[in-house]
């Protein structure tokens, strides 16, 4: 974890499942081989190499692309010749680190990410390599070491306020000899890239699967937000820190309302304010989201080679559920096309799919 320096191929009993979502832990389980059963001996250093806190796998495609890491958090030896072992993604290691006190004024929002992280591991801490775009929304942001609020917490803040930040970790090897894993956090207003010629998958082809739920349960779905906090707002009456109720209900049709805090401590009604604003943007519709699986290794839609994380796509569906349409010139269409963004993914090693977790654009 201090170095990156790689160490041995590991076996598994099978492949597994992993993710990644923007901003973002993601865990994994997998279960280790760690006796040679033609030897009969111990599979070598097994031990050193699986070092819960210390050590994590690193997923690879067969260009030695890095595309997941996960850090080893728990193992569990048994009467088995595997081990079981509990990995977690860097932006976990970012929920076990607390920045400190520390105030900013009128500054890019990019820029106190970044700090937030140059703090957490400036001597001690995972090596991440800084990789900072100006968002150009300024900020004034004072953190409070007995809030004792994690990086990660202080991180995820700032992306789901209104014009919020975006961030992730990168993998990357540092030379050609794909013995050194750079650990690179990645920040700005926006990670991926909005192509004019998305990568595009098709059904019938690349993709297996799909669906497209349609969901205004109360975790998804509101058009009257308010945005609440524990902070003291100075008051004379005493009265809790809030918003004012931003809301969106058309012309005969229900209200539906929601409260939440989007963090404990603020007293500013203009921050509240833009948490209520972003909310009611992603809530006021409720969520239809477009669900695809398709095949890992099908040409064209390669991870990290065609396409990466946070990158829009174009999905081209064709179903009975979604039948052909003729255009304006007699040309037949296909039933359901969208360009959508990747906010995330996940890879089922054993079945050779990946399922992208998109969002409308």
């Amino acid at each position: 974890m201090r170095t990156g320096r790689r160490g041995s191929e590991v076996l598994l009993s099978t492949r597994g499942k992993v993710s990644r979502i923007l901003g973002a832990v993601t865990d994994a389980q997998v279960d280790q081989l760690v006796w040679d059963a033609r030897t009969g001996t111990p599979v070598p250093e097994w031990r050193q190499a699986t070092r819960p806190g210390h050590t994590g796998l690193v997923l690879v495609d067969d260009d030695f692309r890095p595309i997941w890491f996960g850090t080893v958090i728990r193992r569990v030896p048994d009467h088995t010749e595997f081990v079981a072992l509990s990995l977690s993604t860097l932006e976990g290691y970012l929920n076990r680190r607390y920045s400190g006190t520390m105030t900013f004024a009128q500054t890019d929002q990019s820029t106190i990410a970044a700090a937030l992280v140059q703090a957490t591991v400036a001597s001690t801490g995972v090596p991440f390599v800084i990789r900072s775009t100006p968002s150009g929304i300024l900020r004034d942001r004072t953190y409070l070491d007995n809030d004792d609020k994690t990086t990660l917490s202080l991180l995820q803040e700032l992306m789901n306020i209104e014009q919020g930040i975006e961030f992730t970790v990168d993998l990357e090897w540092t030379d050609d000899t794909n013995t050194v894993l750079r650990f690179v956090f990645t920040v700005g207003p926006r990670v991926g890239k909005a192509l004019p010629e998305p990568v595009r998958f098709e059904h019938p082809g690349q993709v297996v699967s799909f669906s497209v739920p349609e969901d205004y349960s109360s975790d998804n779905g509101a058009n009257d937000v308010l945005a609440v906090s524990t902070g003291e707002a100075g008051a004379i009456d005493g009265t809790r820190p809030q918003s004012t109720r931003m809301a969106d209900v058309p012309a005969n049709d229900v209200r539906y309302e929601r409260r939440f805090s989007p963090s404990t401590s603020i007293t500013s009604a203009a921050t509240l304010n833009a948490y209520a604003r972003a909310d009611l943007v992603r809530k006021k519709l409720g969520l239809t989201q477009l669900l695809l699986t398709a095949y890992l290794d099908a040409p064209g839609i390669q991870l990290n080679a065609d396409w990466w994380l946070g990158d829009n796509l174009r999905a081209v569906i064709t179903s009975p559920a979604y039948p052909e349409r003729v255009g304006p010139n007699g040309q037949l269409l296909p039933g359901l096309e969208r360009t959508v963004r990747a906010v995330g993914w996940d890879i089922d090693l054993d079945s050779r799919t990946i399922t992208p977790r998109l969002e409308e654009v």
